[in-house]
């Protein structure tokens, strides 16, 4: 699955974060490969959480070249922001619930290929995200799994600099599916249709007063399921999917060919709101639904 904004990286942490027990947020990186790298991290986060990878290793004599394994808090968002917009697959992030001292442990088995009694400078670089894509299309999955054991979700970038997410311990990288499964997801479908309801009663209450508010409830949690599953994953787009199902219905926005055209993921949301605004009729087909609306 691709990331294309901030907004959408944020919307994918929130999902993460909800479904794991304790979750933290690792990013690893290469601070050798630019000079800015680890003086805006010190910069941006006021109470830095990290570990120079070369600590307590052979290589620590050369620790202002080491690698960085840093914990991602409220206070290193700015980081966050700033790694995202302009990182050139210089690291990766991903959601763990090992603690920073365990993730150290772990990471040092991998990137050390021969033991640090051997005075040797041949390493893993993992943290590169060619490397890292390199391990992920192994055909092994035991090497997978091994080499990103305390890894649950990962976001890295491919060769043309996109983000991408990759669920580690699904082994695919297609997050919709896994989180439709959840028993949770309920709960997180219903927080975001209530957003939208309180949104949509202030800017747009013609579109919401026809319906009686069982009716309402249902219609917007079968509006927001059918945007999340299509990839609608910013808050503007799910709430112009909305409006536009609100105002048409399922009969107008749910048919085989459109559900086809929504699932394409190089089409942006943008060309879909408009390719439905122009390809759908525009009376209410709430009127032809049962009421309450089917649940798709």
């Amino acid at each position: 699955m691709h990331i294309n904004t901030l907004e959408e990286l944020r919307f994918h942490f929130d999902i993460d974060r909800q479904f794991l027990p304790e979750p933290r947020l690792y990013l690893l990186f290469d601070s050798d490969i630019s000079s800015e790298l680890s003086s805006t991290y010190f910069l941006l986060d006021d109470t830095p959480e990290y570990y120079p990878l070369f600590l307590n290793t052979h290589l620590e004599e050369h620790i202002q070249h080491s690698p960085y394994l840093i914990a991602i808090t409220e206070k290193s968002s700015k980081f966050m922001d700033w790694f995202f917009t302009y990182g050139k697959q210089w690291g990766f992030f991903y959601f763990s619930t090992h603690s920073l001292d365990e993730a150290l442990k772990h990471w040092h088995s991998i990137i050390f290929t021969t033991s640090n009694n051997v005075k040797s400078n041949t390493l893993l670089r993992i943290y590169d995200p060619k490397i890292l894509l390199s391990i992920l299309n192994d055909k092994d999955p035991k090497k997978i799994t091994n080499a990103l054991a305390p890894c649950e979700s990962l976001y890295f970038q491919n060769e043309k600099n996109q983000w991408i997410k990759y669920n580690a311990k699904e082994g695919h990288n297609n997050s919709t599916k896994s989180t439709r499964q959840h028993p949770d997801h309920a709960i997180y479908i219903n927080a975001i249709s209530k957003r939208c309801e309180l949104i949509l009663w202030d800017k747009s209450p013609y579109l919401i007063a026809k319906f009686s508010p069982q009716s309402l409830d249902t219609a917007i949690h079968q509006g927001v399921s059918i945007a999340l599953n299509n990839n609608f994953t910013q808050q503007h787009s799910i709430l112009a999917f909305l409006r536009l199902w609100l105002e048409r219905g399922p009969t107008s926005l749910n048919s085989r060919e459109m559900q086809r055209y929504l699932q394409t993921p190089s089409i942006s949301y943008t060309d879909k709101i408009d390719y439905l605004k122009e390809n759908t009729p525009q009376e209410d087909s709430w009127n032809q639904a049962p009421n309450p609306p089917i649940i798709i």
